[in-house]
Formats: structure tokens, sequence, C-alpha cells
């Protein structure tokens, strides 16, 4: 997987390269997957987790979006507290 810097900025660190090398089947089965639901199932698939309250597949969706962005918010705090730049990955 080519990562060319973006901007000036350097590209992903050998490790994170191997990583993204590593999750793109991944990723690209995920895709593959969200993109065949309809708009029904989205509305009318009930995602039921143990003592929590119960959620459309849309809505569960949104939920795990927004969790992984506040994750990757505090990820890019961490690398600003110690001095580095953000990895180009999202470019």
């Amino acid at each position: 997987m080519a990562m060319p810097s973006v901007r000036g900025q350097p590209g992903p660190t050998p490790m994170c390269r191997m990583n993204l090398f590593f999750a793109e089947p991944f990723r690209k089965e995920f895709m593959k997957t969200i993109s065949g639901f309809s708009e029904e199932d989205l509305n009318a698939i009930q995602i039921v987790r143990s003592e929590r309250v119960t959620r459309t597949l849309g809505e569960f969706l949104l939920r795990c979006n927004y969790h992984e962005s506040v994750h990757t918010g505090q990820f890019l705090a961490y690398l600003r507290t110690i001095g580095l730049n953000r990895p180009n990955i999202w470019e």
C-alpha cells in the first residue's frame, strides 16, 4: 500500500503502513456489508445489547462511528501532547 506524503508532511510510519495494509481487507468487507443494507434494514433491524438500550441498526452504526471519532480525537491529542505531527492516514 503506497502512502505518499500529503501537503509536505511525512506519510505514515512503517508500522502504521503495516497496520493499514493488515486492516484493508477487513475495511473492504465492512464497507461491502454496510453498502448492502437498505434504508428499511437500517430502520427495521434491531440491535439488542445485554443490559443496554435496543437501537435500530442505523442508530447503532452512527453511534459506532461517533465512538471511533472520539477515540481518534483522543489519539491526536496524545500525539500533539508529545510533540508529534499526526500521520496522514485520513487523507
